[in-house]
């Protein structure tokens, strides 16, 4: 009579729990339809731009035309979400970003199990992604299913999600080093005979994918990726909360400014201090490599970890970097949830000050970026990189112990 009476009693907190995250998730993708309205960012009227050229010119011909370094699948899928909004741009803009935040969420939840963490996701791109308009959500999903697949041994499909994550948008590129160095160490790890036919199998269908689209959009394709790693860079930090944000700000009350981020974006990169930065950004990138290359295992917990640290290298020391940018560290550990490599709740300190910078340095709803007659740019340069740091410890921590499911 006990046993049955506790089996209830689980069974009636089983049924709360979920109705209480059904009840979250249900406030969440209403909050996510409010701000599908919110105006965006400045971006967005650009992105509204490529899309009625490529209904009015075709995809391949504004493709060609935009000169950027977004990749030619962005295009594609805001383009084919004007279809199913009439042919309005801003609601297509808006609408695969919203679509996208979504499939994430749905992602995690298929993967990792759990509608709470799911629907914190969700919560947590909705206002950078869906408010603002940033279409970094869009490569999120591939990032998720890449390593999903990768957990579960699928190399080729894995690297088929990777190149359609970089064909959205080339940001993911900043992880393609570690990624790369990982698969080769796996690779290595085989008997030789085997190598090149595992090799063959493993690139081949994302080799076929990636020459197809540049058959298909031109050289184009090479020169956004170009562009976006180009280090020709006119400012120091491009709105990223970083040290090269910190130390503009210092020279810029060194030469007693009274606006002390009105140089951010006229700083001259041909000082000593930016090759010192660019520097400083190889040498932690290149560290972040050789602890790949050392560990013990080909576990795709120390692709996670390695890859966090790489891309804290970057976004913490090099040029020009922008405050979005940070969301491919978002969309990363996101994808260390899905398979159980970190905790949300572990997430928590980096996803606050993810976003937290983005809304002030952009703004939310008109609402003016000052408080307590302090310019939020200066008290953020000082918090945002040491909350940064300190929240990736922990992170990498739980990636590298690789006490998850597929290792």
């Amino acid at each position: 009579m006990g046993s049955v009476s506790k089996m209830a009693g689980r069974q009636s907190v089983s049924v709360q729990s979920g109705s209480l995250s059904v009840a979250f998730a249900l406030v969440a993708i209403t909050w996510c339809i409010m701000l599908l309205s919110h105006p965006g960012m400045v971006d967005v009227r650009l992105f509204e731009t490529w899309v009625a050229g490529a209904r009015s010119l075709g995809l391949v011909d504004q493709f060609q035309r935009q000169d950027s370094e977004y990749g030619p699948l962005s295009l594609v899928i805001m383009t084919g979400f004007s279809f199913i909004t009439g042919g309005d741009p801003f609601w297509a803009v808006k609408m695969s970003a919203f679509v996208a935040t979504m499939i994430s969420g749905a992602l995690v939840w298929r993967f990792n199990g759990s509608l709470a963490v799911a629907v914190g996701v969700v919560l947590a791109l909705s206002v950078p992604s869906i408010a603002l308009g940033f279409i970094d959500v869009l490569y999120m999903p591939f990032l998720i299913i890449m390593v999903r697949n990768w957990t579960l041994g699928k190399i080729p499909s894995g690297w088929v999600a990777f190149v359609v994550a970089c064909l959205i948008k080339p940001s993911p590129l900043l992880l393609g080093p570690v990624v790369a160095l990982f698969w080769l160490r796996s690779l290595v790890a085989h008997a030789e005979g085997t190598r090149l036919r595992r090799a063959s199998l493993d690139l081949g269908p994302a080799l076929i994918l990636y020459l197809l689209t540049l058959l298909l959009f031109g050289l184009d394709v090479v020169l956004g990726l170009w562009r976006a790693v180009a280090t020709s860079h006119v400012a120091l930090s491009s709105g990223a909360f970083n040290l090269p944000w910190l130390w503009t700000i210092l020279e810029n009350a060194a030469r007693g400014e009274s606006d002390l981020t009105i140089h951010i974006h006229r700083f001259d990169t041909s000082q000593v201090i930016g090759w010192g930065f660019r520097l400083a950004f190889v040498l932690a990138y290149l560290i972040a490599m050789r602890v790949l290359w050392r560990g013990k295992s080909a576990r795709v917990a120390e692709l996670l970890s390695s890859a966090t640290l790489a891309f804290m290298a970057y976004y913490m020391f090099n040029l020009g970097v922008h405050g979005n940018h940070v969301l491919l560290l978002v969309g990363w550990c996101f994808a260390g949830v899905s398979v159980g490599a970190c905790k949300m709740r572990t997430l928590t300190p980096l996803l606050c000050v993810s976003i937290a910078p983005i809304v002030m340095h952009y703004g939310f709803f008109d609402i003016a970026s000052r408080t307590l007659n302090l310019d939020n740019s200066v008290l953020l340069a000082v918090v945002v990189p040491m909350v940064l740091c300190l929240s990736t410890i922990p992170i990498v921590g739980e990636m590298k112990s690789g006490d998850f499911r597929g290792q």
